[in-house]
């Protein structure tokens, strides 16, 4: 009577109803007699038996569940099938359940007591041109005992199959009802095999669960009293926007936690402890009528169920649903809007902001830390942190700690400072300072019972360039750029060398211990320059060229570009010469355990590899310099300038250059070479037969 009057209801309102899908002849009771195997055959159903496999299909009426007939499937050295096609009744989404009745059968000892003995149901989706769609699911309904291969259906009693369930997809236009008795170890022996009875087979749409739930899924800052739960039925499963009627009351599961020690991030529970939780039975869609009283800092988990038609809060007809959570107001101070990260360039000013929920406890002091966790700003108000003509020497990470009224207090993520601009700067004019962040080098020998050796040229690029002849080297201390700070995760090293000697010598490096954090700039053997980053990940970026007669006693300029999710590249002169893969965005760097150093190479605490040669205008920055900016600072100080054809240029009349005519001589301009080119060819000529003898 339900079908009959949701279907004539959703007529009246112009809707849609379909009959609910079903297997036909689901108990076979309807069967026809083949007049050529004089058997019994149950209608609506087609029997199928796989080549080499010996299979018995009968009709029943000594074993039955109930009415007249049960079907016997017996299968000998692989499976015997018996499927149904659905085709109407059901709508793409809807989610089945299925189960039958079965019973063991040893007459011949065919029972089903062997790995892979089985009772399976396959559903075979097919859409409007009968193509499959997707993959067959498979879902076991008996099988045997994993560990004693026992069978779980006997010959004794009759036992209801697990409820399988599967779900409609889009574009289903029919699927197949397949129910398999399996003979899982096919070995040849006439005496063994797998023989069952089936009857009531049963499908049905499910139920659908409560919705909307009050307060929401996930939410926050719910009042800590006079809390009230509300909910939705279910739709009828088979009338989307109609409350299922077959919904008799409610089973409201509750679970509370306190995370007050933990303010602000979840409790560690992915879903309730459960420990036995004792229902409470709802008879409408709120509870309780009055409120209830958490409290603060708590998280509570929640679930309703349905009883249709009166069952019981564990009966396999209540309708589970599903776990929502929410935290109750929270006693510290609650983020609502976490500072942001700021990038700005030197000079420039910037903004970092917070912001709270309101609470009855409110903020009475904010107080901002930087990268040292040294307190830059406090205050009562001071939720905004500026920073004004910005230096590179305070790019980092800041945070901000809240104090509320009752002393209770929360630390906001960081949010990380990029000023943009010069990191380290040593002109090395007579001097080893640096005159960007202040990290000025200490001139010391390999040999600390002997003078430092350090004399200044006045050749350099640019006034005084620093003499290193491979006893000495400079120091720059431990909390010199790059560092984990800034400077290993993205930036710039330009560096001017002179050097007419082919051993290896290094610019400038540090590395920890072990596989970990290490920066290295070095000019190697074989006339080599090597760039390498390794992050504390063990994760590394290294570039690196051959370039013959570079140490040819002339001033050349080596530079490397990096950032963390972008290549690294090397340029000599201005020009691009090599790149490789950068390291990933997450790659992390730590605190330097030795000194960074110029003029030799300090590997774990170990100084070697010193330079010999001279050095001038060692310049970092905390960005990749673009190839127009690397050859910007080529030009500032190289006896020639360079003009390069650095950006895509494809005019179509770029035919030559100075090298000769053809694509691989053009030179991103068009001359009097080009028209030379097109002279040559004037009144060429393609024409056939015109123009061929």
């Amino acid at each position: 009577m339900k079908a009959v009057f949701t279907c004539f209801l959703s007529l009246m309102i112009a809707s849609v109803c379909l009959a609910k899908a079903q297997v036909v002849n689901s108990g076979f009771e309807a069967m026809t007699m083949n007049t050529e195997t004089e058997k019994l055959e149950p209608d609506n159903w087609t029997s199928y038996i796989p080549s080499q496999v010996t299979v018995y299909f009968a009709a029943k009426t000594d074993y039955v569940y109930s009415g007249t007939y049960s079907y016997k499937i017996a299968a000998r050295n692989g499976y015997g099938m018996i499927y149904q096609e659905v085709s109407s009744g059901f709508n793409p989404g809807e989610t089945y359940s299925l189960w039958l009745y079965g019973k063991g059968d040893t007459n011949g000892g065919w029972i089903m007591d062997e790995p892979g003995d089985q009772v399976d149901v396959y559903i075979k989706f097919k859409d409007a041109s009968g193509a499959q769609i997707g993959q067959e699911e498979s879902l076991i309904l008996f099988d045997t005992d994993p560990e004693t291969q026992a069978p779980l259906l006997d010959s004794t009693e009759w036992l209801k199959s697990p409820v399988i369930q599967f779900t409609v997809p889009d574009g289903t236009a029919s699927f197949l009802v397949k129910i398999r008795s399996v003979d899982g170890t096919p070995d040849g022996n006439n005496n063994d095999g797998t023989s069952i009875y089936l009857d009531d087979i049963t499908m049905d749409v499910l139920p659908l669960a409560t919705k909307n739930p009050t307060p929401a899924d996930n939410s926050i800052e719910q009042p800590a009293s006079d809390l009230v739960f509300s909910w939705e039925p279910g739709d009828d499963p088979y009338f989307a926007g109609t409350p299922n009627s077959d919904i008799t009351g409610y089973y409201l599961y509750v679970d509370v936690y306190n995370v007050s020690s933990d303010p602000g991030e979840p409790n560690g529970f992915d879903e309730p402890n459960n420990p036995i939780i004792t229902p409470i039975a709802v008879d409408s869609t709120e509870y309780p009528a009055d409120g209830i009283d958490y409290g603060y800092d708590k998280k509570v988990y929640w679930r309703v169920d349905e009883s249709i038609n009166g069952s019981s809060p564990y009966s396999t007809s209540t309708v589970a649903g599903t776990w929502w959570s929410f935290y109750t107001e929270s006693s510290f101070p609650e983020v609502s809007t976490q500072p942001q990260d700021v990038d700005i360039v030197a000079g420039e000013s910037g903004q970092m902001t917070i912001a709270v929920f309101t609470s009855d406890y409110p903020v009475v002091m904010y107080e901002w830390y930087n990268y040292n966790d040294e307190l830059v700003l406090s205050g009562s108000d001071a939720d905004t942190l500026t920073f004004e003509n910005a230096a590179t020497g305070i790019s980092g990470n800041y945070y901000c700690v809240l104090t509320n009224s009752q002393g209770k207090q929360t630390t906001s993520e960081a949010a990380f400072l990029r000023v943009k601009g010069i990191l380290l700067d040593y002109s090395l004019d007579n001097d080893l300072s640096d005159s960007a962040s202040g990290f000025d080098g200490t001139a010391t020998n390999l040999d600390p019972n002997f003078p430092v050796t350090i004399t200044y040229d006045p050749s350099g690029v640019s006034g005084s360039a620093a003499v290193f002849d491979g006893e000495s080297y400079s120091n720059l201390g431990k909390e010199a750029f790059p560092n984990s700070r800034q400077g290993l995760d993205a930036g710039t090293i330009v560096c001017w060398f002179k050097k007419d000697t082919t051993e290896t010598g290094t610019v400038m490096s540090c590395y920890n211990n072990d596989l970990t954090t290490c920066f290295n700039l070095s000019l190697q053997t074989s006339e080599k320059l090597y760039f390498f980053i390794r992050a504390e990940t063990h994760a590394f970026t290294t570039v690196e060229a051959t370039v013959p007669g570079i140490y040819d006693g002339q001033w050349h300029q080596v530079v490397a570009t990096y950032e963390n999710g972008s290549d690294t590249v090397l340029y000599l002169d201005g020009e691009e010469i090599a790149s490789a893969g950068g390291l990933g965005e997450n790659d992390v760097f730590a605190p330097w355990t030795y000194s960074m150093v110029i003029g030799a190479g300090n590997t774990r605490g170990t100084i070697a590899d010193p330079y010999v040669g001279m050095l001038d205008n060692i310049v970092m920055y905390n960005y990749p310099l673009t190839n127009k900016q690397v050859l910007d600072t080529y030009n500032d100080y190289a006896a020639v300038t360079k003009s390069l054809c650095i950006e895509a240029y494809a005019s179509t009349f770029d035919l030559a250059g100075p090298g000769g005519v053809g694509p691989e001589y053009a030179d991103c301009r068009v001359d009097m070479l080009d028209f030379a080119a097109v002279a040559q060819a004037w009144l060429d000529c393609g024409l056939y037969p015109e123009c061929f003898e």
